[in-house]
């Protein structure tokens, strides 16, 4: 058995070479039949040499990476000055935002196929501010850049309406008081997204005001310390111009829940700002701790109010 181990790594090295002599034989030595020898003695050479080598190699490669230790130096992080690292990333700010879509949408020599990449751009984070911006190109003077914003907004109003009807069947038809709780607030905000983003007629919003207090007012009764329904009552408020009564709704959300601060702000400043009360405004505006800062739509009003 000793023997055998020991003669078989010739063996190995003997087979290794032969079928490399064939290898080349039958591939490289027909191109050069005068050389034949020569090419069959370095292919086996070269077969003999490569297991050889593969050890000598991998045993060289095993001692240099033992031997190579690299040394983890851990700094203190305490001696990083955050203020520092804070300041030093480079700041990104919103140069055009919406502004660009609305010229690009204005402009005449425009190809409609741009137009329509654009409106549904604005489609897939829809809001106010872009849904002011669908409704211009509803005079485009391209039958296809009416059509497609006519869609998104008639999408969006059928979407609403049709959930308005499936949560008035809960809420008319519910047996238990969390159903049509749960029911109640869905329609109240429903009622007000059709009010808010101006998706009816004048004619009805009076109708849908009334309809928005009506469950909000339901929610309320049942549930008074719900602070998403005070913050909807104190919004519908603003809209209607019954400023006491909106400050009132917004100061219950802010004695509440004080993390509101940079929600309820804004309706804040408006509210003074109809009063003239200027100081409240610029005090409510750049309050150190305004979450406003980091807004991207009303971070220009903060920087106007500071005098920046």
């Amino acid at each position: 058995m000793i023997a055998q181990a020991e003669v078989l790594p010739v063996d190995v090295l003997l087979l290794s070479a032969l079928f490399s002599a064939l290898v080349g034989r039958l591939t490289v030595g027909r191109l050069y039949r005068k050389q034949g020898w020569r090419v069959i003695a370095f292919f086996a050479l070269m077969g003999a040499a490569i297991p050889v080598l593969g050890v000598v190699v991998s045993f060289a490669v095993a001692l240099m990476l033992r031997r190579s230790k690299t040394k983890l130096v851990r700094g203190g992080t305490h001696n990083i000055d955050l203020d520092e690292l804070i300041l030093s990333f480079p700041v990104a700010r919103r140069t055009f935002g919406e502004g660009a879509l609305s010229i690009l949408l204005n402009k005449q020599y425009m190809p409609a196929n741009v137009k329509i990449h654009a409106l549904s751009a604005l489609e897939s984070q829809i809001n106010r501010t872009h849904l002011a911006i669908i409704k211009q190109a509803l005079s485009d003077k391209e039958d296809e850049v009416r059509l497609f914003s006519f869609s998104i907004i008639d999408k969006m109003e059928k979407r609403i309406n049709s959930q308005i009807h499936r949560y008035r069947q809960i809420f008319e038809k519910g047996k238990h008081k969390r159903e049509k709780m749960a029911a109640a607030k869905e329609l109240a905000r429903l009622y007000w997204d059709l009010v808010y983003f101006e998706l009816a007629d004048e004619t009805l919003q009076h109708f849908l005001i009334e309809e928005t207090l009506r469950f909000i007012q339901y929610v309320l009764k049942n549930d008074y310390d719900n602070i998403a329904m005070h913050m909807l009552l104190g919004r519908v408020y603003l809209h209607k111009k019954m400023d006491e009564s909106a400050q009132r709704e917004f100061a219950y959300v802010l004695e509440s829940d004080p993390a509101q601060y940079g929600v309820v702000a804004p309706y804040l400043a408006e509210i003074f700002f109809r009063q003239g009360n200027y100081r409240t405004v610029r005090s409510l505006m750049i309050h150190d701790d305004n979450e406003l800062h980091y807004s991207i739509q009303l971070y220009p009003v903060v920087l106007l109010w500071k005098g920046e």
